[in-house]
């Protein structure tokens, strides 16, 4: 009787014991199904998420251009005005909002309040002007220079989607323009207001990395799947999808929290 002969054992046997030699045939179809259903499932997420209204309202002050600014050595013998009023320095903050969403965000979004834009005490408003503005659109502000107040008010207005607008306010600075000129405070009714203060547009990167996150994550689900359910010679397969999968994941994730580090979103 001649013996059956013995397997030699194999990289992959060797990797996971008792696992057989894969059927080729019988792993390329599952690996095709598997891909098929990540694929749409990424698909069916992306287009509920671009289908699905979604308002937001994004601000952040954009640019600071020196106005006038006297030599110390010679403000005893310079006099500088400003539309009557005598100043020492004055700058140009360019402040933007943009509508963000993919619908339109109506006055009656804002609940009748004004966003109203606190400047720090040593920016005394001179004034502010918008412009130039989208087609149909009016806008409506106010200010108070106040020392116990100096504030900006943005009465509600129709803010069409993708639409965007930039107000210029002229400030008397008896100190370089900080970090974070103003704060922001605001009564929208469901419309996130997101408050930039570095200039830097990274809402595209934040969504690039949320995106492949999502994308990881359910790669790192069928390979759980995969392990889980699947025929044992392709378990290995569903091992390193899960381990691609939650390393794309996790690394993602980190990244669009580091985006956002600059950025205060409304609770």
């Amino acid at each position: 009787m001649t013996p059956t002969p013995i397997p030699s054992p194999n990289f992959i046997s060797s990797l996971l014991p008792g696992l057989q030699t894969p059927d080729l045939n019988t792993t390329w179809q599952v690996v095709t199904a598997i891909v098929i259903f990540v694929l749409g499932l990424v698909a069916s997420a992306l287009f509920y998420r671009r289908q699905a209204e979604k308002k937001a309202m994004r601000i952040d002050w954009i640019s600071v251009n020196s106005l006038v600014s006297v030599a110390e050595q010679s403000k005893s013998d310079i006099e500088v005005r400003y539309k009557g009023i005598p100043i020492r320095e004055a700058s140009v903050i360019g402040v933007q909002l943009t509508n963000i969403g993919n619908t339109d965000i109506l006055e009656a979004d804002f609940a009748t309040h004004p966003i109203i834009l606190s400047f720090v005490p040593q920016l005394k408003i001179l004034s502010n002007s918008s412009g130039p503005l989208p087609y149909g659109l009016t806008l409506h502000t106010e200010f108070d220079n106040d020392p116990s107040r100096n504030f900006l008010l943005i009465y509600p207005f129709l803010f069409r989607k993708r639409e965007s607008i930039t107000i210029s306010v002229v400030v008397e600075n008896s100190i370089k323009v900080p970090t974070k000129p103003y704060e922001v405070s605001d009564r929208m009714i469901n419309v996130p207001l997101i408050k930039g203060y570095d200039g830097k547009p990274n809402a595209r990167y934040r969504s690039m990395f949320s995106t492949w996150s999502t994308i990881g994550f359910f790669v790192a689900a069928a390979g759980v799947v995969l392990v889980t359910w699947g025929p044992q010679n392709i378990k290995l397969l569903g091992l390193l999808m899960f381990i691609a999968g939650g390393a794309a994941y996790g690394l993602m994730f980190v990244m669009s929290a580091w985006t956002t580090t600059s950025w205060t979103h409304k609770q």
